[in-house]
């Protein structure tokens, strides 16, 4: 295992069995990390802050001394990761995507941060986002623009593009993201990567720029499923366990949601080796609206949490991003409760009829627009109800004519999810080759 290529190709688990077999150390490792930042990141709008590499390789030669020993902290110890702009990393900028924010410099690790760090996985930096974790696209005014590795003529997704893209990249082969309405999924799936929300709460908030406490997650992007198990078992001794869901239905959209035959297609591929039982029937269900709910909540939950700051400098966030929390200020409270009422109801009847089942949808129904081009009103419709009922959900590529797909799979328990996950892809994504590399990335054709 020689070459930069084969090594930015391998997930945290390949790693592990390099490291364990003495072919590969941390430090090899993070000089290849360093040697694809230098390289990519500015092209791809990748990362906003990178740690001081004198601490990066320390911590690497202290992963090798236990490697060498046989003492491990965890089968993820030496795998280095890197983190969206809104969670903390101690001595590095936390400013969630915001101009305003931009100086302020966190303190101490957000406690998921603290949990990986002390299972020995090396944090190399900040991620770029959408601001304020508010939008599909991931062009950031204030910082960058982060592309899209497989075609930087399409946009990477929001509102975690920067986390999805590193990985997409080969830079990194683990990130964390956050999801309120699908911002771990939408990325992942339109830069072909693997992305997982986990059930509300199981991987703690500690440490970060809340956008909605009743919407936040943080969640996993990475390179196989393999992975995200390995993260979560940072944070639940029991998921390692494997458990195949009692039915896998297929679920029925409203025909209000325009299925692209290319994602149609790879969809049934990816998916012909289960056969889906009774359907998931939402045929009835208005998916925009349950989007547009959720939003009018994060963008008053939003301008509440950033209130002070954007009186005392509202210089500091972006047009769009002042209009979309004026919007959700200005609406009648007799509006929000109708919204909240309806994201109660889609909460209630998802985990209800997913009891013992796991659903299959595409994750997005087209594949990621073109920069310059109207992004789908209903890009993130499918992805949001799983975040408003705090279930577990988990993207993994596909590929339509060369354009990564999202096979979505979301059901009432992780273990069921993430064992069918694994059933239809057992393998590794492939990371950005060199030919891509020399791709001149631009806003449009």
């Amino acid at each position: 295992m020689s070459t930069d290529r084969a090594v930015h190709s391998l997930d945290g688990a390949g790693l592990s069995r390099e490291y364990a077999a003495g072919v590969l150390t941390a430090m090899d490792v993070l000089a290849r990390v360093q040697d694809r930042i230098e390289r990519l990141s500015d092209r791809y709008g990748l990362f906003n802050s990178v740690a001081d590499w004198d601490s990066i390789f320390d911590a690497a030669v202290e992963s090798d001394r236990r490697w060498a020993a046989g003492e491990p902290r965890s089968p993820l110890d030496g795998v280095p990761f890197a983190v969206k702009a809104n969670i903390a990393l101690a001595g590095l900028p936390w400013h969630g995507g915001i101009q305003a924010f931009a100086d302020r410099v966190a303190t101490e690790d957000a406690a998921a941060v603290a949990t990986m760090r002390a299972a020995g996985m090396i944090p190399v930096g900040v991620l770029n986002m959408h601001e304020a974790s508010l939008g599909e696209t991931g062009d950031n005014p204030a910082f960058q623009r982060t592309l899209n590795p497989r075609d930087p003529r399409r946009i990477a997704g929001g509102s975690s593009c920067g986390s999805a893209a590193a990985v997409a990249a080969g830079v990194i082969p683990i990130a964390l993201g956050t999801d309120d309405m699908g911002g771990v999924r939408l990325p992942s799936a339109l830069c072909g990567v693997v992305g997982y929300k986990p059930d509300h709460g199981v991987i703690p908030v500690d440490g970060l720029l809340s956008l909605s406490p009743s919407l936040d997650h943080i969640g996993v992007h990475a390179r196989s499923v393999a992975d995200v198990r390995s993260v979560l078992r940072l944070f639940d001794r029991n998921a390692i366990s494997r458990r195949m869901p009692e039915r896998i239905q297929q679920w029925m959209l409203s025909d209000a949601i325009h299925i692209d035959s290319h994602v149609a297609n790879a969809l049934a591929v990816a998916t012909h080796s289960v056969e889906p039982r009774s359907p998931l029937d939402w045929r009835d269900v208005d998916f925009g609206a349950i989007r547009r709910a959720a939003l009018l909540r994060c963008e008053r939950d939003g301008e509440a949490q950033l209130a002070s700051a954007l009186a005392a400098q509202p210089q500091g966030f972006s047009e769009a991003l002042r209009g979309l929390l004026a919007w959700g200020s200005q609406r009648s409270e007799a509006e929000l409760a109708r919204a909240d009422a309806l994201l109660l109801q889609i909460s209630s009847r998802l985990r209800t009829e997913l009891q013992g089942a796991v659903a299959l949808s595409p994750t997005t129904p087209v594949v990621a627009p073109r920069w310059g081009e109207p992004v789908p009103l209903d890009l993130a419709d499918i992805i949001a109800p799983a975040a408003i009922a705090g279930l577990p959900s988990i993207t993994i590529p596909a590929s339509s004519d060369g354009l990564p797909v999202g096979v979505q799979i979301t059901g009432g328990n992780y273990l069921e999810v993430l064992t069918l996950a694994e059933t239809l892809f057992p393998g590794v994504v492939d990371v950005l080759s060199e030919s891509f590399e020399e791709v001149q990335p631009g806003a449009a054709e």
